[in-house]
């Protein structure tokens, strides 16, 4: 009896020995071809993307988050062979999934704010932007941020959610760009005088652009407490912005003095009365 007994238990054993190494053989070989068949799917598809104009950062990324939902795909296909509750499994998953995001929930938004510059471009590495109270060249686009590199040597790291759901102007579509300058002179100034000063100025500067697509304009801006405010709009090239910005007015300057027209300042009188 003892015999017989040793023998079924032998047998159950050597059966589900068997069973296990049928598995892991099985598994593995599931495993190896289904690794081949995403690699090939994979570098399918990211030869089809060279194909297109999608930008190479958001072609990598495609590939790589496909190449991450094929081999989840393959895992709980080998899972379900094995004899797991794919469904349990499913569920659990998408559980872990939840919780994740919601722990990452920043991360997320700046996730998806970059794949909205990718796709939609509302400015792209090179162009000079602003946007969040900061102004710069952007040096690259990234997953989770944006690096704008400003005038004056700094490193400006922007998080792609809030840089989505903020103001963008690009100031590098256009070829050209406007600065407006507003400067006060005294009521006792002939305006044609001001005006010729504010000519004279521009055609001191070799960047100011003058045609008629892009005229300068001079304008009387406000009647002021103490002075007559004049407005300037001209056009440069835009690579030549701050430096037409910064010596326009210092040229301007100089031309006023030289007409002897005055630009007035904030004054005090004070009286005193004695018994």
């Amino acid at each position: 009896m003892d015999e017989i007994l040793s023998r079924t238990v032998l047998g159950n054993l050597s059966a589900d020995a068997y069973q296990l190494v049928r598995y892991i053989i099985v598994s593995l070989v599931i495993y190896f071809v289904g690794s081949k068949l995403i690699n090939w799917v994979t570098r399918l598809i990211q030869h089809a993307f060279d194909k297109t104009k999608l930008d190479p950062s958001l072609r990598s990324f495609v590939s790589s988050l496909l190449r991450i939902v094929l081999k989840v795909l393959l895992i709980i296909l080998i899972a379900g062979y094995v004899g797991f509750n794919t469904s349990s499994l499913v569920a659990l998953l998408t559980s872990a999934g939840v919780t994740v995001g919601l722990s990452f929930q920043g991360a997320l938004s700046n996730l998806a704010g970059g794949i909205l510059i990718l796709i939609v471009k509302p400015f792209k590495v090179g162009d000079y932007i602003s946007a969040c109270g900061e102004e710069g060249t952007v040096s690259s686009i990234e997953f989770f941020y944006t690096k704008l590199m400003t005038w004056d040597g700094r490193l400006v790291v922007i998080p792609n959610g809030t840089l989505m759901n903020s103001n963008i102007a690009n100031n590098s579509v256009s070829l050209y760009r406007q600065i407006e300058f507003k400067f006060g002179v005294s009521y006792q100034s002939d305006p044609a005088e001001v005006r010729n000063a504010c000519f004279a100025a521009a055609n001191m500067n070799p960047y100011v652009v003058r045609d008629e697509e892009h005229p300068m304009r001079i304008y009387v801006s406000e009647f002021a407490d103490s002075a007559i405010l004049f407005g300037v709009r001209l056009f440069v090239e835009k690579n030549n912005y701050l430096d037409v910005k910064f010596s326009y007015l210092e040229e301007l300057k100089r031309q006023l003095d030289e007409r002897g027209i005055e630009i007035p300042f904030n004054q005090l009188e004070v009286s005193i009365k004695e018994k």
